[in-house]
């Protein structure tokens, strides 16, 4: 595509010289946010207060090694209350209340606790906590983030400078020495506010110049007192947000502390209500007939409602129970942790009737939906106890890397029915069935972490809202693949397994109730858990296998979604996978603002995105080959033509632009012939203003050039699209210097019209 911009014309003897900037569409401002639009409420009275939060990227990433936020977001909470409260009593609650937010927080001295760290489970599947290379904090039946209420990690300054969110794809920020948390109050501190307070300019204002330790920021005060000392009336509004950067009190005249101490910022960010979304599990046992198993350890239908279980214990006949972590190769049985039943068993009994069957049907609280964007079109899952037949005694100090997989999964298939409203109903007469493939895995193996402890078990659960990519079912336990369990737990690609179904086949859009019951040939199965599956966000990566591509033979590729993080309703990139020779990890992300490659960057990015492709499993000696489209959903970012719009790529340590296809009907970018891992930035062209004036005899056009493009200043006697453009001076920037291009006055006097063309092929 050839990418051309002109700067608007000019006739010299008609003065003044004007600008237009032509195909520029600018989203106006939304209304502001208000009390009444907050949807996450705790406490109980008549007076109203709100709890802003904003994850955002520090101007000046010093004295940190935490990875900035994928996104900048604001969210919003709401605190009701009757008689005194302060800013601590809304933090502490709202923690406490909402299960996607966690909070770090340092020892209490006497003088309070200070905020270390924020966390939001953004892709709420419930796979939440922080992590150094030697330890971890993890929301799970390891351990608990509660310390006094729930949602607390009790933590250390030195951790706060150096913690990583366990998943990437959730909202994270932690730091003392370099940039921390800052709290933020309505202006005055005497509440009333019903919408959230203006932010105003760009940066705060402090009061003392010499000693910035408090300030405004538009209808906002900088909170010196803490939450503790913030005392809240109705209509308050408080803000945590991330400092400009690392405040360094031995060197004042480092970037870190400069923007510490003048570019504070209140929310900038579009702020979101918080909610608490419907649980990926179902909620209710909407019926449950026997017979099931005699043991009552398995006879409990409430065991098949929460999520899959990631740590049981084997109750022995002597001695103390065994705990252990479910695995691939080590199913669930007996009790979890806790001492609840795991499983339930369906059977077959018969009598003077004939014979029955047990069943159990399950209800979710929202509706299961057939969603295309889902990975590989699966929708939900259901979890057994099934596992894969391995090379011996496997305990949670196996290595993984040498324990073979010599076959199949041991199965106990049930058959699985859904329904929309508990009516009617459609069966999988044909399979998947439940307890049949794809064992339940809980947790994360790391082989580093097994060289240094002998236990290689991390405290990060595997996502059961995500499922195995379907067509690997062949390779798991295949005769003669010697895959070892490291190498099924990486083809996993995070997910906790399951057996996944499309509701496609059913024909139904959504269902809201799932239904499992031994019939004849199948029987004496167990059920753990079911779950909805999600779309995955960027920075989620997906497993691809060539027999993606084959399974397709309508379209000839294979078409994997991935989610916008701040909308998680909208499909920010499309990947079509054309030719694969062996299976990949596909794993894109929005670029943070401390990627390096992205300061060399010429220009602003609209968008930034960065899409990494490797190899998966064994074939050392295969090397991977692939050929791709990348499909950029542009919409929410930019309405124009595309005329305006370049795509710089990374290539050999510098940017290049790179041809591609847009199409102003759906706001979507195409880039074709994708055959490696890549950067992408995408930018709109900026039209330079254009000084004119006479000086010498001469007509000087003064203006700072794109780096990269050629500019052509033209000129002609008339205008319309048959005037003869004729060329005066043309050149290539190689940077944004300025320049000045002249042209003699006796020749402009014939009163030509002049026109800047800035154009890239």
């Amino acid at each position: 595509m050839k990418l051309e911009k002109m700067n608007s014309l000019f006739k010299p003897l008609a003065l003044p010289f004007t600008a237009a900037l032509l195909g520029c569409v600018v989203a106006a401002q939304g209304s502001s946010f208000g009390l009444d639009d907050v949807t996450f409420w705790t406490g109980s009275g008549s007076q109203r207060a709100v709890l802003l939060i904003e994850w955002k990227s520090p101007e000046v990433l010093n004295n940190t090694e935490v990875r900035p936020p994928a996104i900048a977001q604001t969210l919003a909470w709401g605190y009701r209350w009757e008689g005194e409260a302060t800013a601590a009593d809304l933090f502490n609650e709202v923690v406490a209340a909402d299960p996607r937010l966690f909070a770090v927080l340092s020892e209490d001295t006497g003088f309070g606790a200070m905020v270390l760290g924020l966390g939001y489970d953004l892709n709420a599947n419930q796979v939440y906590g922080i992590e150094t290379p030697f330890e971890a904090w993890a929301y799970s039946p390891l351990e608990s983030l509660t310390d006094v209420r729930q949602g607390v990690i009790t933590g250390t300054y030195g951790m706060a400078d150096a913690a990583q969110s366990m998943d990437p794809a959730d909202l994270y920020w932690g730091g003392v020495y370099g940039p921390g948390w800052e709290l933020w109050c309505e202006a005055g501190s005497g509440g009333g506010f019903d919408a959230m307070p203006d932010t105003g300019t760009r940066y705060w204002t402090p009061d003392d110049p010499l000693m910035p330790w408090s300030g405004t920021h538009g209808q906002w005060d900088y909170a010196a007192l803490g939450l503790s000392g913030t005392t809240l009336s109705d209509g308050s509004w408080i803000a945590l947000t991330i400092a400009a950067g690392g405040l360094d009190y031995a060197n004042p005249e480092e970037p870190g502390t400069i923007a510490y101490n003048w570019h504070k910022s209140a929310p900038t960010a579009r702020v979101i209500a918080a909610d608490t979304p419907a649980s990926p599990y179902p909620t209710e046992i909407a019926e449950a007939l026997p017979p099931f198993h005699r043991s009552p350890l398995y006879a409990e239908p409430l065991a098949v409602l929460g999520e899959p279980t990631t740590m049981a214990q084997n109750l022995s006949f002597f001695g103390a129970p065994d705990p252990f972590r479910v695995k691939l190769v080590e199913p669930a049985y007996n009790l979890d942790l806790d001492g609840n039943k795991t499983l339930l068993t369906l059977e077959e009994d018969s009598g003077e009737a004939g014979t029955v069957y047990g069943s159990v049907t399950v209800k979710f609280e929202r509706p299961v939906h057939d969603d295309p964007a889902n990975p590989y079109g699966i929708d939900f899952l259901v979890f057994g106890n099934t596992f894969y037949v391995g090379s011996g005694f496997v305990s949670d100090t196996t290595d993984m890397r040498s324990y073979y997989l010599t076959g199949g999964a041991f199965a106990e298939p049930m058959k699985v029915s859904v329904s929309p409203d508990g009516e009617r109903w459609y069966t999988y007469e044909e399979g998947p069935y439940c307890d049949a493939t794809f064992p339940t895995h809980g947790f994360h193996w790391d082989s580093e972490l097994f060289e240094r402890t002998g236990n290689g078990w991390s405290k990060r659960k595997m996502d059961f809202t995500r499922p195995v990519n379907p067509v690997l079912d062949s390779v798991f336990g295949a005769a003669g693949s010697q895959l070892s369990a490291a190498e099924a737990i990486q083809l996993y690609a995070g997910s906790g397994g399951g057996t996944g179904f499309d509701l496609a086949e059913s024909g139904f859009d959504a269902i809201q109730y799932i239904r499992v019951e031994a019939s004849d040939g199948f029987s004496s199965g167990e059920i753990d858990a079911f779950s909805a599956v999600r779309p995955a966000l960027m920075g989620e990566p997906l497993s691809l296998a060539p027999a993606n591509i084959g399974s397709d033979p309508t379209h000839g590729f294979a078409e994997l979604f991935f989610q916008n993080p701040a909308r998680p309703a909208e499909t920010l990139l499309k990947l079509r996978f054309s030719e694969l020779n062996r299976t990949a990890l596909v794993s894109p992300e929005i670029l943070r603002s401390d990627e390096e490659a992205l300061r060399s960057l010429p220009v602003e990015p609209l968008q930034a995105i960065g899409l990494d492709v490797k190899a998966l499993g064994g074939l050392e000696d295969l090397k991977l080959q692939f050929n791709a489209e990348l499909l950029l959903n542009c919409a929410s970012l930019y309405g124009g033509s595309g005329a305006d719009l370049e795509l710089w790529s990374y290539e050999e340590g510098a940017w290049q632009s790179k041809p591609f296809h847009f199409n102003p009907a759906n706001g979507e970018l195409s880039l074709s012939e994708v055959t490696g891992s890549l950067m992408l930035a995408l930018a709109r062209m900026e039209t330079p203003a254009l000084a004119v004036t006479v000086s010498g005899g001469k007509l000087l056009f003064s203006f700072r050039p794109l780096p990269g493009r050629l500019h052509i200043l033209e000129r002609a006697s008339e205008l319309g699209q048959e005037a003869g453009w004729e060329s005066i001076s043309s050149f290539v920037a190689e940077d944004s210097t300025p320049v000045t291009l002249e042209e003699q006055l006796e020749t402009a006097a014939k009163a030509f019209f002049y026109r800047l063309r800035i154009s890239q092929e």
